[in-house]
């Protein structure tokens, strides 16, 4: 079980943060692109805040 004091983000709220579709959220995950993700179970993906707000810093959307 992963311990985090930061809220961890579901897809939908990523992709609306990114202002992209969830099916390419997805595909980026597929592609190793995109920010760090967390798979909790085989369907359960989450992402933490920070991780986002890192990536978007470093790829300059």
């Amino acid at each position: 079980m992963i311990k985090t004091d930061e809220k961890l983000l579901t897809e939908a709220e990523v992709s609306r943060i990114l202002g992209i579709k969830q099916r390419t959220l997805q595909q980026w995950r597929l592609t190793e692109r995109g920010p760090k993700f967390l798979k909790l179970s085989a369907r359960v993906v989450r992402y933490r805040l920070s991780d986002v707000q890192n990536w978007i810093s470093e790829a300059q959307l």
